[in-house]
């Protein structure tokens, strides 16, 4: 039998000549007689590799085999086809699970990202053989033996957590009935052992994919972007530090993810730990100005909430201020929660806005930034923020929620700021203040005055780092307005720190 690095040698001559094209397949071609005359078969490799400049048959990994590394010029590729030693009854099928999209917050870019986590379904004649779960960049690969030349394959991919039992979160598609789990398939291919190595990748933003005859395939690319930040969130949320809070989800599971649900908004349920994510104003749609940190990751944030200390009840028309007629935070004390922690997990990936991740982005452009110190009293006009009543039994609207949000930050950061006379000193650790807001003393919290309670059990911020003779746990809350002022705005020693 001739040796295969003259088989390999003589395919990569043919194979320059067959891919030197702007539109092109790069191909190899072998001889598998051990006698008579040299009749080479062509076999396709994976893809397109347009003007192809270079190609070489090369042992690259010293096993003993001929590998073909090559580089293209209009594909700007260069690619490494590794030589497998595999049985001859044995197929692999190989692929990455991905959505392509354009990001408005990357200069509207196309990007391509993964789908991490997710089951892959080999289906053979229209039942399933076989289930494994994507890894790290999208990955799945698939052995078998000695697979029938006869049967249809396809790979499917569901947008659905698989790395749990029970899984933490499925994305479905609410304009349809029943809601399914959104997914997406190749077409139909056969399979044989004379060609050993199958790439076979599933793209949510490929016009090449099958999907439920009822979901359209517009909405393909929307839905797996949102499964991409669901992933982003819950595994920030369970891995341990410092890479995550190292938290535990056990509320209710799987959470059901609600892509294009009635009405234009967000929200998160929790009798049922679901999160609605609205058809109207393309706020299920990838261009979104809301996805992710006041989308997705805001509402994960508010069942992780309710997996832990509980979203509390009565969460409409309540001010801060005790002399105020409702003098309860219990309505922006989750929402700034979840904004808090939507920019710190900002902080951790550096996505969507790595050189300020103290920005909160909500809309089409639209921001708020939680170093800007927020005082509970502040009129923001209609964006964002809770109706209240105040002292003279008008109703207004004001930024509660957001002096929550950037009371949680100032809590977290490093920057030393102050407001007036007041200094933030505090800078726990992203693990520290989790457990903070979670611990022992912090079980079932309510509203601001139980967390400053229980920050103040714990010791959190008793030093008096500049000598004013106010705590920094203290400075930090009267920062942001939360004391029990007497309406003329300015703290006075009188007033008792905390509401």
């Amino acid at each position: 039998m001739r040796p295969p690095s003259l088989y390999y040698r003589i395919a990569i001559v043919i194979t320059l000549v067959a891919v030197g094209l702007p539109q092109s397949t790069p191909i190899f071609v072998r001889n598998v007689q051990t006698s008579g005359p040299i009749i080479f078969t062509k076999y396709a490799m994976d893809g397109i590799f347009n003007g192809a400049i270079s190609g070489y048959a090369a042992d690259v990994n010293d096993d003993g085999d001929g590998d073909i590394p090559g580089a293209a010029y209009d594909s700007d590729d260069t690619i490494w086809w590794e030589q497998v030693e595999l049985p001859s009854s044995q197929v692999v099928i190989q692929g990455t699970a991905s959505v392509t999209f354009q990001d408005i917050f990357n200069d509207f870019d196309t990007t391509e990202v993964p789908i991490v986590g997710a089951p892959v379904f080999l289906v053979r004649n229209g039942r399933v053989v076989t289930t494994i779960t994507t890894q790290a960049g999208g990955d799945y690969q698939f052995s078998l033996e000695k697979p029938n030349t006869g049967d249809n394959y396809r790979i499917r991919v569901e947008l659905k957590d698989n790395n749990h039992i029970p899984a933490f979160f499925q994305v479905r598609y609410a304009a349809m009935a029943n809601a399914p789990v959104v997914y997406a398939e190749t077409k139909d291919f056969k399979l044989s052992t004379i060609h050993p190595v199958y790439v076979k990748s599933v793209n949510f933003s490929s016009d090449d994919v099958l999907m439920d005859p009822n979901i359209p395939l517009s909405r393909l690319t929307d839905t797996a972007v949102i499964y991409y930040h669901m992933r982003q969130v819950v595994d920030f949320i369970i891995s341990p530090s410092p890479h995550g809070l190292g938290a535990t989800l056990d509320y209710l599971l799987p959470v059901d993810v609600y892509s294009f649900d009635d009405g234009g908004d967000a929200y998160y349920q929790s009798s049922d730990s679901s999160i609605h994510i609205g058809g109207d104003n393309q706020v299920s749609d990838f261009s979104s100005g809301d996805r992710p940190m006041n989308r997705e990751w805001h509402e994960m944030f508010h069942h992780l909430m309710q997996d832990t200390i509980e979203i509390p009840s009565g969460l409409i028309g309540n001010c801060n201020q005790p002399d105020y007629p409702n003098s309860y935070s219990a309505d922006s004390w989750p929402e700034g929660w979840a904004e808090a922690w939507s920019a710190i997990l900002q902080e951790q990936l550096g996505y969507p806005d790595a050189k300020n991740p103290f920005t909160y982005h909500f809309g089409l452009f639209s921001e708020v930034s939680l170093e800007q110190n927020y005082r509970v009293w502040h009129n923001f006009g209609t964006q964002r923020a809770f109706i209240c009543e105040n002292k003279t039994g008008s109703w207004e609207e004001f930024t509660e929620e957001f002096a929550v949000a950037s009371l949680i930050w100032d809590l977290h950061d490093r920057a030393i700021d102050a407001n007036g006379l007041y200094e933030d000193h505090l800078n726990l650790s992203t693990q520290n203040l989790w457990n903070a807001l979670t611990s022992q003393t912090a079980n079932s919290l309510n509203n601001v005055r139980e967390l400053y309670q229980s920050l103040q059990v714990q010791g959190i911020g008793s030093s008096d780092s500049n000598g004013n003779g106010i705590s920094d746990l203290d400075e930090v809350f009267i920062m942001h307005g939360f004391y029990a002022d007497n309406g003329d705005y300015i703290y006075q020693a009188s007033e008792e720190v905390g509401w």
